[in-house]
């Protein structure tokens, strides 16, 4: 997989999962730990798949909800890409976050200090 400086900073094949270690796409993935100052490649011979955060996938223009993407990759030696696209969903109604506060609100207005300090104490109710 290529990175956003289109250099290679993933391998995934038969021997485990490769992460290029000076790769500044691998750093700011969280795939090399922080402060790693080695180059090279560390494998990890267990996983067969990798999952990180592409911020190429996160960057729409103000005002798109939607755009085409390509991420390169060299598949045997030779050039390929996925090819996607990126869709931002609208933004919620506003109406459910402002109600949501009301019971809380009411619930505070009767259990107060303050609703008490006329009588000294809540009356209980009569069973």
């Amino acid at each position: 997989m290529l990175g956003e400086l289109q250099e290679p900073f993933l391998r995934v094949g038969p021997a485990g999962v490769g992460v290029a270690d000076g790769s500044p796409t691998a750093g700011a993935a969280g795939l090399v730990p922080k402060g790693r100052t080695q180059r090279g490649w560390t494998l990890r011979r267990s996983a067969r798949s990798v999952t990180w955060h592409d911020l190429r996938v996160s960057r729409l223009v103000p005002g798109r909800t939607v755009a085409s993407r390509r991420t390169p990759l060299r598949v045997d030696g030779g050039n390929a890409a996925i090819a996607g696209r990126t869709r931002r969903p609208p933004a919620p109604a506003l109406w459910p976050w402002l109600l949501l506060p009301a019971p809380a609100a009411g619930g505070w207005t009767f259990l107060s200090p303050g609703a008490a300090a006329e009588g000294g104490e809540l009356p209980l109710p009569q069973l």
